[in-house]
């Protein structure tokens, strides 16, 4: 096991805000967060989520970056550490199989986002034609040959960047990337919010419809909840490790959960109004993010040049929040 003495570590305050931040703003949050609350009924989830994140969230990740930094080692190790002859490290081992299913489908996922980058590149997709959009995507996700090729790439990726550590590597990505993608994100919501009858998505967002809300409806949101702060699965307690000893837990904690839910708010301000403005379905699944954002662009100025833009950010937000779970069976091994 590495002594606290020469385990890598974050360089710096910004940086451990960054990634940690990193971890938890990915694709859940522009990707997940939109069809989740679309296909269960839009603010009443929503406002379920909020609760949940409060309330749960929270202090599970206060808890679980606590454990990190005092133990100083990896998500099993910190359970063998602090409660020697126990069997709590079972839970460290159950957060090491809950990460290798959550990356069986996510690297997936971040593979449609860099075809999308080539895509986007290409301007194929700079359209409004729900047609060709839907046909796109469709003609991706059921081509084995391309879904698979982006995922390996995707996991080669991550592979090259966590080989240069923590300060070098993950913490180099994130702290440069996480700012620009927040900016983009207010612009493209900017935009959408102008579109002739996006209120009605809005109102979708915002206002409850309280007779949708089942037990369901709870815990799917529940599970968002900690989907998106990348809980319970070993993430934040080998996050923790590297912290810094004079980082205030509680307040980058907090800070994080903010941030997470402020991008969450830009990604529905910038797909629901598109939504309901461009006549897409609400309720359209994992394809609503690959199908609205680049209908709003197509209405842009320089709306390619911005479309391209959007999904190498999101790329690169997606690499974060995986940074975070394969770094789990990393230090594990």
């Amino acid at each position: 096991m590495t002594s606290p003495a020469t385990r890598d570590s974050f360089s710096s305050g910004f940086g451990v805000l960054a990634a940690t931040l990193g971890s938890a703003v990915g694709l859940g949050n522009i990707w997940m967060f939109p069809y989740q609350t679309g296909n269960n009924g839009g603010a009443g989830f929503l406002l379920i989520y909020l609760i949940a994140t409060l309330l749960a969230g929270l202090p599970l990740m206060i808890a679980e970056i606590s454990l990190g930094r005092t133990a100083r080692t990896d998500p099993v190790g910190v359970y063998r550490k602090l409660a020697p002859g126990t069997l709590w490290w079972i839970i460290g081992v159950l957060g090491l199989i809950s990460v290798l299913l959550i990356m069986s489908f996510y690297s997936a996922v971040v593979g449609w986002v860099f075809a999308y980058v080539g895509k986007s590149v290409g301007g194929g997709i700079l359209t409004q034609d729900r047609g060709v959009l839907e046909q796109t995507f469709g003609a991706l996700v059921s081509n084995p040959v391309a879904a698979l090729g982006w995922q390996w790439l995707v996991l080669l990726l991550v592979g090259a960047i966590i080989t240069f550590g923590v300060s070098r590597g993950i913490e180099a990505v994130t702290k440069r990337l996480m700012p620009l993608l927040f900016g983009l994100l207010v612009l493209v919501a900017a935009f959408a919010l102008m579109l002739p009858g996006a209120m009605e998505g809005v109102r979708f967002l915002f206002l409850p419809d309280f007779s949708r809300i089942d037990s369901q409806v709870l815990l799917k949101a529940l599970g968002l909840a900690f989907f998106k702060l990348s809980l319970g699965v070993g993430s934040m307690t080998i996050y923790g490790s590297y912290f810094r000893q004079e980082q205030n837990i509680p307040r980058t904690a907090l800070t994080v959960m903010l941030a997470d839910l402020t991008v969450s708010m830009l990604a529905g301000l910038a797909i629901f109004p598109a939504v309901f403005a461009l006549g897409f379905n609400p309720a359209g699944g994992p394809a609503l993010l690959f199908q609205t954002i680049p209908a709003v662009f197509a209405g842009m100025p320089f709306g390619h040049l911005l479309m391209v833009t959007f999904f190498v950010l999101t790329a690169f937000a997606a690499i974060g929040a995986m940074l975070s779970l394969v770094e789990v069976p990393v230090a594990i091994l």
